[in-house]
Formats: structure tokens, sequence, C-alpha cells
């Protein structure tokens, strides 16, 4: 299942599908998926096939899956994200 509307969506550019697919993972992994997320997304999978029979999969897996740490700078919350903007030093 694709949440994002797959690579057609995206138009299907050349050369960038399969960093569409790992970036759309990553965020649903790290609960950074916002309007698309899948609640409770623990494993994902890409499949990629390109021109020449070039083929790519690979299965990514949420590392701190039960151990109630998440690093702040890798979530989709409004307030936690607020209060990052807050903290950085103004140049």
């Amino acid at each position: 299942m694709n949440p994002s509307g797959g690579l057609i969506s995206k138009g299907h550019p050349l050369g960038a599908t399969g960093l569409a697919q790992c970036a759309e993972l990553c965020w649903q992994l790290r609960g950074m998926a916002q309007k698309r997320q899948v609640e409770g997304a623990k494993i994902g999978l890409q499949h990629n096939l390109g021109l020449g029979g070039a083929c790519v999969v690979a299965m990514y897996k949420k590392l701190n899956e039960g151990k109630g740490w998440t690093r702040p700078d890798q979530t989709a919350d409004p307030d936690v994200l607020e209060k990052l903007e807050q903290e950085q030093p103004k140049l």
C-alpha cells in the first residue's frame, strides 16, 4: 500500500522514483507522513524495477520500536516542531 499515491502520482521521474519510495518509507516509520501516516507502521518494503531490468528490493524497520524514544527533529507533531523552532539560536 502506498498512501502517497505511488510514483505515477509524482509524474514517474526517471532516476528519482527509488528515492521517492525511500523517503516515503522513512517518513512513515518516523511518524512524519502527516495526513498519509499509516498508524502503527513498523516495517516497509521498497520494490522498484527500472530501465534495462534493474531491480531494487529493500526492507525498512523501525529501529526504536518499543523503547519509547524518538528524536524530536524526526516528528511531524506541530507542538514539538514549534518548540524546536523557538529553541534555535538566533543568528
